[in-house]
């Protein structure tokens, strides 16, 4: 049997004669064009390395990324000192909250030692009220 390997770029060659030579196969003939690797350019180089290896790359990045943008995030966020919270009947007017706010720095200490006086304000406000049928109705479902 007479066989014409084409080895793609000389790659396999030294494996293909030998396994073809355990098979009985003794009439090879190799095109001489491809029988030599030849040596990749720096661009073929690249391409080749950055085919293979893209997503390891994209994936070195997000981690980066994510991990630059926590570092970030613990340090520029100011932990507040004291949190107060003002619980009323009407929503708080937001005028009062910071005026709230910056009276209590002023006599607030720095008790988690950043160096910074935060004392951070929320406002809360419940409507307690019910009109006469939503009353009925809630003493209606608690008789019935």
């Amino acid at each position: 049997m007479k066989l014409v390997y084409t080895p793609l770029n000389g790659s396999g060659l030294e494996c293909v004669k030998k396994l073809l030579a355990k098979l009985g196969v003794t009439h090879v003939t190799v095109v001489p064009e491809q029988e030599e690797s030849r040596e990749l350019t720096p661009a073929e180089a690249r391409a080749n390395w950055w085919h293979y290896h893209w997503y390891y790359v994209a994936l070195i990045a997000a981690v980066v990324l994510a991990l630059g943008y926590f570092a970030w995030q613990r340090a520029t966020t100011v932990e507040p000192d004291d949190t107060v919270t003002v619980v009323g009947r009407t929503e708080p007017d937001e005028a009062f909250l910071s005026a709230l706010e910056t009276k209590l720095e002023s006599l607030s200490e720095d008790v988690n030692d950043d160096g910074k006086i935060k004392v951070e304000v929320k406002g809360v406000w419940l409507d307690l009220r019910l009109n006469d049928n939503e009353a009925c109705g809630v003493l209606l479902s608690s008789n019935g």
